[in-house]
């Protein structure tokens, strides 16, 4: 944060004839926003595996999200930070209601506010999932085409996360699970082992660092 990469930057004045120093500058500019953007899914991993509120909040970042498209092609890395921007935002929902008594006809009414927002997430989630485009969906095939471009790993995080997103979603909410929940639930495990498989047929050691 101290960097100010999260901050907006102003509108360059056009000049003409465009010079090769307006292009090192467009390039610097995309080079600090992806560090920026890297941080920020480094957050909320870190923030879901520990537990604890997020570093980076939303409300403070000014900076448009990646753009879908990058030299023509959906860009993988954007889609990843779309889905752990939806994940950054269940951990603040979860943690909203930490410390409130639910007894109350106040507190209850919060609770289901909560709930209700978490619901509207997963639904963020699932819709951003579905729209990927198809050279970006699970699969062996894409898998081997991200890999020839050393995006294999980046590719298996982005559907890892998906799904163990899904399951947080469940185990971060605080009302009873139904039983088409709990088969959303065994649905992500399965793609979990199902895309854990793939990276092994890949590169057994892939995985192996991944958070």
């Amino acid at each position: 944060m101290q960097l100010d990469l999260h901050r907006a930057r102003p509108a360059s004045r056009p000049s003409s004839p465009a010079s090769a120093t307006e292009s090192d500058k467009a390039d610097t500019k995309l080079v600090a926003d992806d560090v920026f953007w890297m941080t920020y899914c480094l957050d909320r991993i870190t923030s879901i595996a520990t537990a604890r509120p997020l570093a980076l909040k939303d409300a403070d970042v000014e900076i448009p999200l990646p753009a879908t498209m990058r030299n023509g092609e959906p860009c993988l890395f954007a889609a990843l930070v779309r889905q752990l921007h939806y994940l950054g935002r269940l951990v603040e929902a979860s943690m909203s209601g930490r410390g409130n008594a639910t007894v109350s006809g106040a507190g209850a009414e919060r609770e289901q506010s909560r709930e209700r927002e978490m619901a509207a997430i997963g639904a963020n989630l699932v819709g951003h999932y579905e729209s990927l485009a198809p050279v970006l969906q699970l699969g062996s095939a894409n898998l081997a085409r991200t890999h020839d471009r050393r995006e294999a790993l980046s590719f298996l995080q982005l559907h890892l996360t998906h799904n163990m997103a899904l399951i947080q979603r469940f185990l971060l909410s605080r009302a009873a699970l139904t039983q088409t929940d709990y088969d959303a639930m065994r649905t992500a495990a399965s793609q979990i082992v199902e895309v854990c498989m793939l990276g092994e047929e890949l590169d057994a050691n892939m995985l192996a660092d991944t958070p």
